[in-house]
């Protein structure tokens, strides 16, 4: 018998060499195209493209929109657009939206929420939309994504009509839910929204998607995204106005053993909270890619902080390194 350990290391090492040679007898089956998905046992599954995606339809009612502030910082208030309620929310105040992805709601995003509550005075608003993203079948979560969207984009345009800037509103996603904020942008008609940030958008279904109904660089004056599982289960290649690489964008330090992506996956989630009320930072360079950062080639470029405090002149590609566990800023 072997030990558990060792046991567990073959297992995995098994689960890898099945997905290779799985993926290997795929590309070979022509005409038809695959795609890895995750599935609800927190493995991946090769999904047939030549299939179509379910049709699904999103209600107002399935989006909730929680209020929060340093008045009411544990307690939500659910706002409903175009209703007579307003809670504490104040129109001449930043407001805050943050939206979480696949099988999460709300409550995932506490961090970044308490984070913003310390760090400022502020509107801050969860988006849950875990009526459709709580769907163990990702295709039906990921069909919803554009629903889900143009309802944040009502609501944006409702808190306009109360005498909220665009300008002075910013919108955080992760996974599905930085699509979300992607297609709000896109929709929304009271103005141009200030900032975006896409933490690790994801990648399953997104390829062929036309850039109205994903996370791309025209959805707000300044879109920042964070890539962390980079060609997995989140998107590689470069989609704002400034895209950050830490530790490469694919894999993190810390996630061992992460076959299916799920811990480098959620880490975006991590950085950007710690950004809120680091007082460290994480210091990027403008990089071409990470051989050459690794190799020193980008120590002269200009830089930028990754995360809240990043500048709206920040442009291009940064690469950065962080440590295998919080705090993981390295400065």
């Amino acid at each position: 018998m072997c030990r558990i350990a060792g046991c567990r290391t073959r297992a995995v090492k098994m689960k890898v060499i099945a997905l290779i040679l799985t993926l290997a007898a795929v590309a070979s089956a022509r005409p038809r195209r695959w795609e890895l998905v995750p599935t609800k046992d927190g493995g991946v599954a090769l999904y047939d493209l030549m299939q179509p995606l379910p049709e699904v339809r999103v209600d107002a009612s399935d989006v909730v929109f929680q209020l929060y502030t340093q008045a009411n910082p544990s307690s939500p208030q659910t706002l409903t657009a175009g209703g007579s309620y307003i809670g504490n929310f104040v129109a001449s105040k930043q407001t805050k939206f943050v939206s979480h992805g696949w099988m999460n709601s709300g409550d995932h995003m506490s961090d970044i929420r308490d984070g913003w509550l310390r760090a400022g005075d502020y509107n801050v608003i969860v988006i849950d939309w875990s009526v459709h993203a709580g769907n163990w079948n990702y295709a039906q979560a990921k069909a919803a994504v554009a629903g889900v969207g143009e309802v944040v984009a009502t609501f944006i345009d409702w808190l306009a009509s109360l005498g909220a800037s665009t300008n002075n509103m910013q919108l955080v996603g992760h996974s599905l839910g930085a699509h979300v904020c992607g297609v709000a942008g896109n929709r929304v008609t009271a103005g141009r929204l200030n900032r975006i940030t896409g933490m690790d958008p994801a990648a399953p279904f997104f390829g062929s998607e036309p850039t109205s109904n994903r996370l791309d660089a025209s959805d707000a004056s300044f879109v920042q995204v964070i890539h962390t599982n980079g060609g997995y289960l989140g998107w590689y290649d470069p989609m704002g106005t400034a895209d950050f690489y830490p530790n490469g964008g694919k894999w993190q330090p810390g996630c061992d053993f992460d076959v299916t992506g799920a811990c480098s996956h959620g880490r975006s989630t991590e950085f950007f909270a710690e950004s809120i009320t680091s007082g460290t930072g994480f210091k990027a360079y403008q990089c071409g890619s990470w051989n050459d950062f690794n190799a020193g080639n980008c120590a002269g470029n200009p830089t930028a902080l990754m995360g809240e405090t990043v500048s709206s002149s920040a442009s291009g590609t940064y690469f950065l390194a962080t440590a295998s566990s919080s705090p993981y800023a390295l400065g």
